[in-house]
C-alpha cells in the first residue's frame, strides 16, 4: 500500500502545482460577466424600447483575496415601481467558478457559473440553465 500512497501523493502534488494566474483569472471572469450582462440587455430590448424599463450600466468594486481589488460591470433595471440590481459577487466562490446576484426589494437569486453547466440559477428548488426564459421568470418575480 505504501507504493500506492506514494503514487497518489506525487499525483496530488503535480495536480496542485498548476500555477494560479490571478490576472488571467480576473480577465476571464470579467469577460464572462460582460457576456452575461450583454445577454440580459438583449433579452430586455423590447421592454426598454417600449419604455417599460430602463437599463443603467454601473461599475462595482470587488476585493477578493486571490484576485485583489478590481472594478466590474453591473446593471440596474429600473421601472416606475421597482429597481432590480444585477451585481457580480465574485470569481472565487466555493462550489462554483463565480456568482452574480439579482436583487430587489422582493429578494435575491444567485446565478452561478459552473464548470460543467455554464450559468445556472435555482428556480423552484432546482438548478436550471440561466437563459432568457429563466431570466424572464426571475424578473417577473422581482418586479411583481
Amino acid at each position: 500500500m505504501s507504493d500506492l500512497n506514494d503514487f497518489l501523493k506525487k499525483k496530488l502534488e503535480e495536480k496542485t502545482k498548476i500555477e494560479f494566474n490571478a490576472e488571467e483569472e480576473k480577465k476571464k471572469w470579467i469577460n464572462s460577466v460582460n457576456e452575461i450582462l450583454s445577454n440580459i440587455k438583449k433579452w430586455i430590448e423590447e421592454p426598454v424600447k417600449n419604455r417599460l424599463v430602463e437599463i443603467i450600466d454601473e461599475k462595482v468594486e470587488i476585493n477578493e483575496e486571490r484576485l485583489g481589488k478590481y472594478k466590474i460591470s453591473s446593471l440596474a433595471i429600473r421601472s416606475l415601481w421597482d429597481t432590480v440590481y444585477i451585481r457580480p459577487i465574485g470569481r472565487m466562490i466555493l462550489g462554483a467558478i463565480g456568482r452574480i446576484d439579482i436583487l430587489s426589494t422582493k429578494g435575491k437569486y444567485s446565478i452561478l457559473l459552473t464548470i460543467d453547466n455554464g450559468w445556472v440559477v435555482k428556480l423552484d428548488g432546482v438548478y436550471k440553465n440561466f437563459n432568457e426564459e429563466s431570466f424572464a421568470t426571475i424578473l417577473k418575480v422581482m418586479m411583481s
